[in-house]
């Protein structure tokens, strides 16, 4: 991060904070709506935006409005940061708090930004002092742990977290302990306790990625029975055809898609567990080709996806031609069973010779690709 001109620019970090980002952007849409964000996403992969933003932010409608759908994040008592704010004091405190950030400065280090970002001497000053507790407000989230996290933060002081190398707590600045209570509203929620992020070194790419996962997999009832490979690729392949776009630059980038959920322990108590999934960067610039994407996402076939996946491509010559031989038979002498094995949608099996030339299409399409044409 680096401040010019009380503009502010946001550089992709760990998947956590650039969840944080995401999500705070969401965020400024759905209440300020007359703020467009969106413009500050610049395409070499950071966000700018004006300070004044901070200011002009409406806290109570957009966390303490009784509400629920007008608000943002329940952050009192809230189940992810239950802790973050322990009293009706630190809630007014946290409106001051906001309120002031258009005031950061860079100074310190955050493991969270790699710069750091903190309210002046003067602002901490005042705010502390207007704190009747001990344990002031400003100085407990200036490290991270299950204050900010309530499943990924460690606790304080004991009992170290295996997710940060078993350190009790890290740096993290003013301005990223802000951001970090938004990172919920960037990730999709699937059916049962398993959440999704798309992660890319572009804020303006994981903002579009992560809005089509929403628009795929939020609140579908079949999705766990996909891959999450599949997932990441679904999407990336829907974002090159519905957006009418390309990745560019970044299919030799890492694109990854952080898997989190919750398993059941040997004592039968559940566990948070997150896990990462890529796509070799040779794969996503397959299916990042409009003309490929367009045949996946027409065909809609997971078999034919996961061939592509698995990088077996002359697997896909191999089923185009056997759904020939079965298109010139009569229809009653089809081999059903091989059909169903092999094609799930319906509009496909009633139409082999045609899904049949797609795959092969398919083939050409990506052996072209292969050899650079």
């Amino acid at each position: 991060m680096r401040e010019r001109n009380n503009m502010i620019t946001l550089h992709p970090s760990n998947w956590l904070y650039n969840a944080s980002v995401i999500g705070f952007i969401n965020s400024v849409e759905k209440v300020e709506k007359e703020v467009d964000i969106k413009q500050s996403m610049k395409n070499t992969g950071e966000v700018i935006f004006e300070l004044q933003l901070f200011s002009e932010l409406n806290v109570k409608g957009r966390y303490f409005d009784e509400n629920k759908d007008n608000r943002v994040s329940s952050i009192y008592r809230n189940a992810i940061y239950r802790n973050y704010l322990t009293t009706e004091d630190e809630k007014k405190l946290f409106y001051d708090f906001v309120k002031t950030l258009d005031k950061v400065n860079q100074k310190g280090s955050c493991d969270f930004c790699n710069n750091g970002y903190f309210l002046a001497n003067e602002d901490i000053e005042r705010i502390n002092n207007s704190q009747r507790s001990d344990k002031k407000f400003l100085n407990r989230i200036t490290n991270f742990n299950f204050v900010h996290n309530q499943d990924l933060g460690p606790a304080p002081e004991k009992f170290p977290n295996s997710y940060w190398n078993y350190n009790h707590g890290i740096k993290i600045c003013h301005l990223c302990s802000f951001l970090e209570i938004h990172h919920h509203l960037a990730i999709t929620r699937l059916t049962g306790l398993s959440q999704v992020f798309v992660n890319v070194p572009s804020f303006r790419l994981m903002y579009d990625l992560n809005k089509l996962v929403k628009e795929l997999y939020g609140n579908s009832t079949d999705e766990e029975n996909k891959k999450v490979r599949e997932i990441l690729a679904t999407t990336i392949i829907e974002y090159v055809r519905k957006m009418q776009n390309v990745l560019g630059v970044w299919t030799s980038m890492n694109i990854e898609i952080v898997h989190k959920y919750k398993i059941k322990n040997d004592k039968g108590k559940l566990e948070d567990r997150i896990e990462f999934f890529s796509l070799p960067s040779n794969v996503i610039r397959i299916i990042s080709d409009r003309s490929v994407s367009n045949i996946l996402s027409d065909l809609a076939e997971f078999k034919v996806l996961n061939i592509v996946l698995d990088e077996k491509y002359s697997f896909l010559t191999e089923l185009g031609y056997k759904l020939l031989r079965e298109g010139s038979k009569d229809y009653n002498n089809r081999n059903e069973k091989l059909i169903s094995s092999i094609l799930y949608q319906w509009k496909n099996q009633n139409n082999l010779t045609l899904t049949a030339n797609k795959l092969l299409k398919l083939y050409s399409l990506i052996d072209d690709k292969l050899k650079g044409n």
